[in-house]
């Protein structure tokens, strides 16, 4: 279980975080909001993940595509810069319980759809007293982050951290958890030449200690 009171070794890299790109790249996030959050909080997560992405010069449109009360779905729109996030009320069954998230990529590494478990956000926020908007926010970046570094998208630092501990919390809350300047030349460079492509993989994503 993850606590802010984990006491963990860190090592500041300032200069490969939190650096401010031209948002050249232009990301189209149709949201699928199965959980029933409420829209102003998905609109503060939003906003969130839409800050994050575009400290790494990724600017989002966000299109909320579901219905909860009607069951009804739009946007439905085939486009090579749209990416799908579903926030789902748990976890897929057979994954273990300290996953956050879970994004499909093809057989290249590329990918469109993603999902975020939202009980697992709801423990992390209620175990850490941490914010849930941001802590959403963070999780919906993570998951569009898989979707444009490809497989293999974890890192040893910054918001694509496999786990996430007390020191990635704090960073969370300070605005400061955020995508590496490798990173983030990555994800415009794989946005510029996206194409569609065929065959699905399953990429585990997000989890803690």
């Amino acid at each position: 279980m993850l606590r802010l009171n984990t006491f963990c070794i860190f090592i500041a890299v300032v200069a490969f975080l939190g650096v401010g790109y031209p948002q050249t790249a232009q990301l189209n996030v149709s949201v699928y909001n199965d959980a029933g959050v409420a829209q102003p909080m998905l609109k503060k997560a939003e906003s969130v993940a839409t800050g994050v992405l575009g400290r790494a010069g990724v600017h989002v449109e966000w299109e909320n595509c579901s219905d909860r009360s009607t069951s009804a779905y739009s946007c439905d729109h085939p486009d090579r810069r749209q990416r799908s996030l579903r926030i789902t009320p748990n976890t897929i069954r057979s994954m273990q319980a300290s996953i956050f998230g879970v994004a499909f990529l093809s057989s290249d590494g590329r990918g469109r759809y993603a999902d975020v478990f939202y009980s697992r956000v709801l423990q992390l926020h209620n175990d850490n007293a941490v914010s849930l908007p941001e802590v959403l926010g963070c999780v919906m970046a993570h998951e569009l982050g898989h979707l444009l570094l490809g497989s293999n998208g974890h890192s040893t630092i910054g918001i694509m951290q496999r786990q996430w501990r007390a020191i990635e919390l704090n960073q969370l809350q300070r605005g400061a958890l955020l995508f590496t300047t490798e990173q983030a030349i990555k994800m415009q460079q794989w946005m510029s030449t996206d194409s569609d492509r065929q065959g699905l993989a399953t990429e585990i994503s997000l989890g803690s200690y």
